[in-house]
């Protein structure tokens, strides 16, 4: 449900031509992080998603190749 506030806070922030970031915070997993960038958001949060992987590195590693 948090989808289509992203892209309707992303087209505000165009439409006024405002350099912003849009920050998620929860939620946030490897399916999730895509949904979210193609969104508008910029900022990711992804604790559990990465603290809770059986290989943080990897899972970093992952996150950063989205």
């Amino acid at each position: 449900e948090s989808l289509p506030k992203i892209r309707a806070l992303k087209a505000e922030i165009d439409r006024l031509g405002l350099e912003c970031d849009i920050q998620v915070d929860g939620g946030i997993t490897l399916e999730t992080a895509v949904l979210a960038v193609e969104a508008g958001a910029n900022v990711l949060v992804a604790g559990t998603a990465v603290f809770g992987a059986e290989d943080v590195p990897q899972r970093v590693k992952d996150f950063i190749a989205l």
